[in-house]
C-alpha cells in the first residue's frame, strides 16, 4: 500500500507544480501586455479577455483624462478713443466783427506812425535848412545842399501826413469799426489783409535792398569827396562830402533795419493769425498685456 501511495503522492505533487508555473507564465504574460494584474479568482475583478494569435497587441498607452480648458490670454485691447471736445472757433466764425474791430485798431496804429514820420521828417528837413541858412552867413558855405535835402525830407513828410496808407483806405471803405459784419465778410477780409501782408514784406525787402545799394554809393562818393579826388573847392568837397556821407550812412542804418523789422500790416497780421485757436487732433489710446503688466499705446 505504501508503495502505491508513494508513486501517486509524487504524480501529484509534479502535477501542482506543473500548474503553479503555468499560471506564473500566465500572470507574467498578462502584466507585460496589459500592465496591469490578473482578477483574483474569488471573482472581484473580471479577467482580461484572451487575445487569438494574430490580432494586433492591445496600445500600451492609455489616453489620459481630458485636461480642463484654460482660457487664452488677451493679446490686446481694442483701442478706445478719447471723447473729442469740439474745436474751438476762430473769431472769423464766433464773432466777425472782432476781426474788423483788430483791423481798424491796426489801421488807427498806421495812421499814427504816419504822423510821427511826417512830423520828424519835417523837423529833420526844417533842422538842414538851419544849417544850410547859418553856414551861410557865418562861414560863407554854400547852403545849396542843405537846402535841397532839407526841402526834399519836409515836402515827402508832408505828403505822407496827407495821403492816407492803403490800409487806412481800406478800412474806412468796408467800416471796419461799424458791427453788423457777417463771417463771409469777415474770411473776405482776412484773405484781403494777408495778401496785404504779403505785399508789405516783398515792397519791404526790396526797398531795403535798394537802401543798402543807394547807401553804400553814397557813402564811396561822400569818401570820395573828403579824400579831395575831385576839382571842387576845399569848402565844397568838405560840405558835399560831409553831406552825402552822413546821409549814405543813415540810409545804410535804416535798410539794414528795415531788412529784419517786419512793417506794421505784417506785424499787425501776424498778431491776429497767432491769437486764432488752432484745430484739435484727434487722439486714441488703448491698454493690452505686456509680459506680467499692461502696456499703453495712443495714436495721435
Amino acid at each position: 500500500m505504501s508503495r502505491f501511495l508513494l508513486p501517486n503522492t509524487a504524480l501529484l505533487l509534479s502535477a501542482l507544480a506543473f500548474s503553479t508555473s503555468a499560471r506564473a507564465d500566465d500572470v507574467s504574460a498578462t502584466t507585460a501586455s496589459t500592465g496591469s494584474l490578473p482578477p483574483a479568482e474569488d471573482g472581484t475583478l473580471e479577467a482580461p479577455a484572451e487575445s487569438e494569435p494574430g490580432d494586433p497587441p492591445p496600445d500600451s498607452t492609455a489616453e489620459a483624462p481630458e485636461a480642463a480648458a484654460v482660457p487664452p490670454a488677451p493679446t490686446a485691447a481694442a483701442e478706445v478713443p478719447c471723447e473729442e471736445s469740439p474745436a474751438p472757433l476762430s473769431s472769423v466764425e464766433a464773432d466777425p466783427d472782432a476781426v474788423f474791430r483788430a483791423y481798424a485798431a491796426m489801421a488807427k496804429q498806421e495812421r499814427r506812425r504816419r504822423y510821427a514820420g511826417a512830423v520828424a521828417g519835417v523837423a529833420g528837413g526844417g533842422a538842414a535848412i538851419a544849417v544850410g541858412a547859418i553856414l551861410k552867413s557865418e562861414e560863407d558855405i554854400n547852403p545849396g545842399p542843405f537846402y535841397v535835402i532839407g526841402g526834399l525830407a519836409a515836402g515827402f513828410s508832408l505828403l505822407g501826413a496827407i495821403i492816407p496808407s492803403p490800409i487806412e483806405i481800406q478800412a474806412k471803405k468796408l467800416g471796419a469799426e461799424e458791427p453788423g459784419h457777417t463771417a463771409d465778410e469777415a474770411r473776405a477780409l482776412v484773405r484781403s489783409w494777408e495778401r496785404a501782408a504779403d505785399d508789405a514784406r516783398r515792397w519791404r525787402i526790396r526797398s531795403s535792398i535798394g537802401g543798402l545799394v543807394v547807401g553804400a554809393a553814397a557813402t564811396g562818393v561822400g569818401i570820395a569827396f573828403l579824400s579831395g579826388a575831385t576839382d571842387l573847392s576845399r569848402d565844397d568837397r568838405v560840405l558835399w562830402g560831409s553831406v552825402l556821407l552822413g546821409s549814405g550812412v543813415a540810409l545804410l542804418g535804416g535798410s539794414g533795419a528795415s531788412l529784419f523789422i517786419q512793417s506794421p500790416v505784417e506785424q499787425s497780421y501776424h498778431f491776429f493769425e497767432a491769437s486764432q485757436p488752432k484745430p484739435g487732433k484727434n487722439v486714441a489710446v488703448g491698454i493690452r498685456p505686456f509680459g506680467l503688466g499692461l502696456a499703453a499705446g495712443g495714436t495721435f
